[in-house]
């Protein structure tokens, strides 16, 4: 999951878990949000987020252009409907 780029519109936030490791939660556009990776530092988890919003900028230019209609039909197995 680490080498996915996400479509623009995708959100994240860093969440612990119970074992003290932490987690990222990703929401996609229109879709239930669910848990990628583990890090063992929050600072880890948010650096990821970095990198994944800054994968998203470079892949769309900065635009929106349908990125997320074209990652979700090119990711079937993601749709949790």
């Amino acid at each position: 999951m680490a080498d996915e780029c996400f479509p623009t519109g995708t959100t994240y936030r860093v969440v612990p878990f119970k074992d003290k490791t932490y987690g990222v939660e990703v929401t996609l556009p229109g879709k239930p949000s669910y848990a990628v990776d583990t890090f063992s530092t929050e600072a880890e988890g948010e650096a990821w987020i970095t990198a994944q919003k800054q994968k998203t900028d470079a892949a769309n230019h900065g635009f929106d252009t349908g990125a997320a209609e074209r990652w979700a039909r090119q990711n079937p197995h993601l749709d949790r409907d």
